[in-house]
């Protein structure tokens, strides 16, 4: 059982003492935790993001030493179960090929009008 619990790691905008902003991003991107991109998206202000997820215990801690290290204040926590997609999710996807099919339909009746002026 303690093999399909899953972990993520939590990051609330907190830094470590002795870690600017700054510090933790080059940390991050340095050691590979993150890549420039995703480091610069991370905000300070104290949101919740998941930084991590899915992951065994194991896997879960080391990473969670990781961004510690860097200089974030992370937590590990259980991974929560999402809801399940709507039952209508089909339909949503087959009502957007339906409208880029009305769209190419529209478009070409459009051309063809100009085609015969």
């Amino acid at each position: 059982m303690e093999n399909s619990i899953r972990y993520e790691i939590v990051f609330e905008g907190r830094l470590m003492p002795g870690f600017t902003a700054q510090s933790a991003r080059e940390n991050l991107t340095r050691t590979s935790i993150l890549n420039p991109v995703t480091a610069s998206c991370i905000t300070f202000d104290g949101a919740q993001c998941v930084l991590y997820s899915n992951s065994s215990k194991r896997k879960a801690f080391s990473t969670f030493q990781k961004f510690q290290s860097a200089g974030l204040d992370c937590k590990v926590r259980k991974r929560t179960e999402r809801p399940p997609l709507p039952a209508d999710s089909r339909f949503s996807g087959m009502l957007k090929y339906f409208l880029l099919a009305l769209l190419i339909l529209m478009t070409a009746m459009a051309f063809s009008h100009l085609l015969d002026l």
